[in-house]
């Protein structure tokens, strides 16, 4: 059964009423009409199975078969990503992938070698944008929530003061393997984690040195310099592995 996202509806009692864009994906794309069944989700973590009842000018009805409130596929552990604005379409494909990875958080910076800037990206109301992207990645995946996207910040103002957190720099003699443990005992229940990621040219020495002082671990991801996309993917692979299948955080200390 078809499984979309839900953002401009209202739920009055067991009836959910959708307009906008859902309203016209699912009478015009997927040519459904009274007594089709299909699954929702609304990014908090609900989703329904829906019934529709009319579809008819700007508004599809609906009746709610079950509805139910899940987090089966979220970690225990907030996983916030921080990536470097880059290019457009690079940035797009990594906020999908890491919706589908699992983050809960997404947070675009400018660094000292973005190619994009701040000014340019909100003139262009690109989070509107981001915010459906990573709702497709979520869909794909399953997730009944969606990453919250935040707006653009510089560098230096993401960096928190001993909160838990790695940075991937090509040029540090730490790999991810040596680095995990040390990460690992960081967090408990109670954090979230960072991940950062630099643009296509890298972080600087200094944005690297920076963040150390900050209590940030700093990794490389082995010997292989890689693309941000490929980078983003493969760091959150590897640290979502470990977060998911170790059980608990309290299993995790014991690493």
């Amino acid at each position: 059964m078809r499984r979309i996202y839900l953002y401009n509806h209202k739920k009055i009692e067991k009836r959910v009423f959708i307009s906008g864009e859902p309203a016209h994906y699912l009478k015009n794309v997927l040519r459904m009409g009274p007594g089709s069944r299909f699954y929702a989700f609304d990014g908090s973590g609900v989703e329904y199975e829906l019934k529709i009842t009319k579809a008819a000018g700007a508004y599809i009805e609906t009746d709610i078969i079950e509805e139910r409130f899940s987090n089966s596929r979220e970690t225990s552990i907030s996983v916030e990503l921080c990536i470097a604005l880059c290019k457009t379409s690079t940035l797009e494909n990594v906020l999908k992938k890491a919706s589908e990875l699992g983050v809960s958080k997404i947070t675009p910076f400018s660094s000292s070698r973005s190619v994009n800037n701040i000014e340019k990206l909100l003139k262009k109301d690109k989070i509107q944008r981001w915010r459906k992207i990573v709702a497709e990645g979520s869909k794909i995946a399953g997730r009944t929530k969606i990453p919250e996207i935040c707006l653009p910040l510089d560098f230096n103002s993401i960096i928190p003061d001993g909160a838990p957190g790695i940075l991937f720099w090509e040029q540090s003699k730490n790999d991810l393997k040596k680095a995990l443990p040390d990460l690992l005992k960081k967090i408990n229940q109670d954090t979230s984690l960072r991940i950062f990621i630099g643009p296509e040219g890298g972080f600087t020495e200094e944005e690297k040195d920076f963040a150390k002082e900050k209590g940030i671990l700093i990794a490389s991801l082995g010997t292989r310099i890689l693309s941000v996309e490929t980078a983003t993917i493969a760091a959150l692979s590897i640290i979502m592995y470990e977060l998911e299948n170790a059980g608990d955080a309290d299993e995790h200390i014991k690493l």
